[in-house]
């Protein structure tokens, strides 16, 4: 157990892993605004349901105009929010490494790596309309060759491109800073010269020799084409991002990507660790692509329930699993407000309640505690496994509608997974059981305390006898 604090230590101030955890928050604001934007277009706007506001059978043309005039506004901030995500995540990686280095200009090294994130991408075959045919269809070159449009705007900077954007980021940021480190590739300018064009020229050669590395790596992919991959991009996706990707959209590869995400998640805070945090930068490229790619597909199709979408991803596990935050501990207060006897557990479930409803529950997992407390340790990692169940196979039998929203992680339970599914109330319907469920499991745990303290009071009764 001591060698897995360690390990669990040492992950959590990981400088790598946390610069892909804050780059992936650096580009949170865009997921959640295209999100509402998608959530609006195909539900409330929406044109293949019933009553919905551009539905021609109830309401008139002159009306419907207008209203696709207004569809037309969402679909480009749909657009304009995950289009980007890729070199918002470089630049995030890149700023938070610099950060971290005490880097002087940690913006502008941001900057810089966006536009060395450009020069590994492919020149000359970005192709408006067309699409991504490198993986499975003759490869690359033979795409090209047969005139295919092989790589799209889309492939290059959203979701679907964002291992190589981590890639990318840790490690031409590291090259940068090295060579930044080195003081005789600092240019010096005169004291005359104004001090924001003397820091822009000190960062001129580490750039010039990290562009010339890129440059080069882009060169020999051309020339050699790896696996007939010709270009960095193609060969990661390829090779490993979409197969990895595919394993994970199976039932089963998808299964057992959730259920050890959700215990290391939990198990690592009944430690005092920040379980997600620690987690993120392994789970969140894999689980946040998932959900990206499912935003695309339902913005495009308006199918939640598309055999085409992920049904394990980020934002199923918000939905779902997280009742109060981590270790779902709505079911806890729910359960302490309703049949515990203890006032002490009372009163700091009175004082978590607000702050729970939106999955702020530290004051739950310190102030009962949960740390280190084996008789609310155990249900506080059993209840968010318990509750991937129902959904989990409701989704997969396709009753359930896919997770194809991202909703910011805040909301409230029920509310959440109704607005994540597209505005599912079947979604709603399993998230109310689901909230039944884990009520349950914390339930005995809570009736064990309550014989705790009867003991003691017990014990104390005789003792002063």
């Amino acid at each position: 157990m001591e060698m897995f604090m360690k390990v669990a230590a040492k992950l959590s101030s990981n400088r790598y892993l946390g610069a892909i955890r804050d780059g992936f928050i650096f580009a949170l604001p865009l997921t959640v605004t295209a999100s509402f934007a998608i959530l609006i277009n195909n539900v409330i706007l929406a044109d293949n349901l019933p009553f919905s506001l551009s539905n021609p059978a109830y309401y008139g043309e002159g009306f419907i105009s207008v209203i696709q005039n207004v569809r037309y506004i969402f679909s480009s901030i749909e657009f304009g929010g995950l289009q980007w995500i890729a070199p918002i995540v470089v630049m995030g990686i890149a700023f938070k490494l610099s950060q971290a280095s005490k880097a002087e200009r940690p913006f502008t090294n941001a900057i810089i790596i966006f536009a060395i994130f450009m020069t590994i991408l492919p020149k000359g075959d970005l192709v408006t309309g067309g699409f991504w045919q490198n993986q499975w269809v003759g490869g690359y070159t033979a795409a090209i060759e047969s005139g295919l449009p092989a790589i799209t705007f889309s492939a290059l900077f959203s979701g679907s491109n964002l291992f190589t954007a981590i890639l990318v980021g840790i490690v031409f940021t590291e090259l940068l800073l090295k060579f930044q480190s080195i003081k005789r590739l600092e240019i010096k300018l005169p004291d005359q010269v104004p001090p924001a064009v003397a820091k822009a020229f000190s960062t001129l050669i580490p750039a010039i020799l990290t562009f010339l590395i890129a440059g080069i790596v882009a060169m020999l992919f051309y020339v050699f084409k790896p696996f007939e991959y010709g270009d960095l991009s193609s060969f990661i996706a390829g090779l490993f991002q979409q197969p990895f990707l595919a394993l994970a959209k199976t039932n089963v590869g998808g299964t057992i990507i959730i259920i050890v995400y959700v215990f290391f998640a939990n198990f690592l805070w009944f430690f005092g660790l920040h379980g997600p945090n620690i987690l993120s930068g392994f789970a969140t490229p894999t689980l946040m692509a998932l959900g990206l790619e499912n935003q695309a597909i339902f913005a495009q199709t308006a199918n939640a329930y598309s055999p085409e979408l992920a049904t394990f991803t980020m934002g199923f596990v918000d939905a779902y699993t997280q009742y109060g935050g981590s270790g779902a501990t709505m079911g806890l207060l729910i359960a302490i407000f309703f049949f515990s006897k203890r006032k002490d557990y009372k009163a700091i479930a009175e004082l978590s309640l607000a702050p729970g409803i939106f999955q702020i529950n530290e004051p739950v997992i310190f102030g009962m505690p949960i740390v280190l407390n084996p008789i609310l340790g155990i249900p506080f990692v059993l209840a968010p496994l318990v509750s991937v169940i129902v959904p989990g196979i409701l989704t997969s039998i396709g009753w359930l509608p896919k997770v194809v929203v991202s909703v910011p992680w805040v909301m409230p339970p029920v509310i959440n997974a109704f607005l994540a599914t597209g505005a599912s109330w079947q979604a709603a319907v399993v998230a109310v059981i689901n909230l039944v469920l884990i009520t349950l499991v914390y339930l005995p745990f809570v009736l064990a305390a309550n014989k705790m303290i009867d003991t003691n009071q017990a014990v104390e009764e005789v003792t002063e006898a």
